[in-house]
């Protein structure tokens, strides 16, 4: 369990019907994106940072000094994705040091030694109201969680500081800079993002670098490419096997027609997941233009974009450790907190527990999160109740708000950015970059 994977159960009968129950909660299953949302106010490091050759987190190096950046003494090098520098970013929650710990030890165990933690991830619960009102759409006020807010918001700020830290016509061949006279790693076309419960696959940045390669290299998507997912959720099977997912897409929206790029690289039906991802400057202006204002979980609104240029990588090169609860609003009491760690899909990682507690919407005023097992057990505790009592209208009225659920997630989903004025005035309040 080094990986901090659950373990495996037996094929018992307890663990058959746990995992038969696991492919229905598949059915409502949103985002699962990452778990951070608090205003990072320090960065954690490994050793005293000095103000030196700042450590590329594919192997490369750069001139400059990085105080607030996580560094390691001896960087390995080789296997760059690029031969250009790669902004990192990491988003953690402040309180969840020993969570960047385990992540800093899981980057740096693939090489990658260099990132940034310091002012990116952003609390929703502590946004005053007149910047969440600036910030968040009217409908994510009323039916997001504070920590879904928050989440989105983050990955915002990622998105702006990679335009920021990234150049739209650094070229692409090491060569042609080496010919040109200019130093390769000067600036990049593109960032890294993490979130603080990814696990590399083993040669990560090797295996990384061949499809970043594959992808620039070909004549039609290389030019145009705007996100390359390392790691992914939902509908994301190479090979289609989407199963109940299907289902998650057609409510959600957003798909695309599925199809090989390269020998690694596809165009995913409906993925999900921000825990890594590769963001280009052409992307990061698209997202900024279009997706700018929190609406509802991030990749569930990121994602379903049809024009952004989105790919991803196969096999998966991350997962996400579904270990901890996810602090995006997950409820973890009671029968809750008791439901099994069963692997509900080989492909992900994904499991039961952590699935069923993510949560949907907030109702309101109310202190109540819908979750996706709370939302299975009232749809399915609606249809028993009309079968017991043979009531016809209770049938109909159940089926209407049912399907007004399904609209609310569908219509939650939809991008929505704010004006240029607001866009700039929001760059202004940022946190600085580190």
């Amino acid at each position: 369990h080094a990986r901090g994977r659950p373990p495996r159960c037996s094929a018992s009968l307890p663990t058959m019907a746990a995992r038969w129950l696991s492919a229905t909660v598949l059915l409502l299953a949103p985002s699962h994106g990452v778990d951070s949302y608090m205003p990072q106010t320090t960065a954690v490091h490994r050793g005293t940072p000095r103000p030196r050759r700042m450590v590329d987190v594919m192997g490369a190096t750069v001139a400059g000094s990085t105080p607030n950046a996580v560094e390691s003494e001896a960087a390995p090098r080789g296997n760059a994705i690029t031969d250009r520098h790669v902004e990192t970013f990491v988003i953690n929650l402040p309180k969840d040091t020993g969570r960047l710990e385990k992540v800093t030890n899981e980057l740096s165990s693939q090489g990658l030694n260099h990132f940034t933690t310091e002012g990116v991830a952003v609390a929703g619960k502590d946004l005053p109201k007149a910047e969440l009102r600036r910030r968040a759409t009217a409908m994510a006020r009323v039916f997001a969680t504070p920590g879904m807010i928050g989440c989105y918001l983050s990955h915002v700020e990622c998105w702006r500081r990679t335009l920021a830290a990234t150049d739209p016509n650094a070229r692409a061949d090491a060569r042609a800079d080496a010919a040109a006279g200019e130093a390769p790693g000067a600036s990049g076309r593109y960032s890294l993002i993490f979130e603080d419960d990814v696990v590399l696959q083993p040669d990560f940045r090797k295996r990384a670098a061949a499809a970043v390669a594959e992808l620039e290299a070909d004549p039609e998507v290389g030019p145009t490419w705007d996100v390359l997912m390392l790691g992914a959720l939902g509908c994301v099977h190479p090979e289609g096997k989407h199963g109940l997912n299907r289902i998650n897409s057609f409510i959600s929206g957003g798909g695309r027609r599925a199809r090989r790029v390269t020998e690694r690289i596809y165009v995913p039906r409906r993925p999900y997941g921000c825990h890594a991802y590769l963001l280009s400057h052409r992307g990061a202006a698209k997202l900024m233009a279009r997706a700018s204002l929190a609406n509802w979980h991030v990749d569930g609104v990121a994602w379903g974009i049809r024009d952004l240029n989105l790919y991803c990588v196969a096999p998966l090169l991350a997962h996400q450790a579904f270990v901890d609860p996810s602090t995006l609003g997950a409820t973890m009491r009671g029968l809750e907190a008791r439901i099994p760690r069963v692997i509900v899909d080989e492909y992900t990682k994904v499991d039961l527990q952590w699935t069923f507690n993510e949560p949907i919407i907030k109702l309101g005023p109310l202190p109540v999160t819908m979750t996706i097992g709370r939302c299975l057990g009232a749809i399915i505790a609606g249809y028993l109740l009309s079968a017991l009592t043979h009531s016809r209208r209770l049938l109909v009225g159940h089926t209407i708000l049912t399907l007004v659920c399904c609209t609310l997630v569908r219509v939650l989903c939809r991008p929505a950015a704010a004006s240029e004025g607001v866009r700039a005035a929001g760059c202004r309040t940022a946190p600085p970059v580190v």
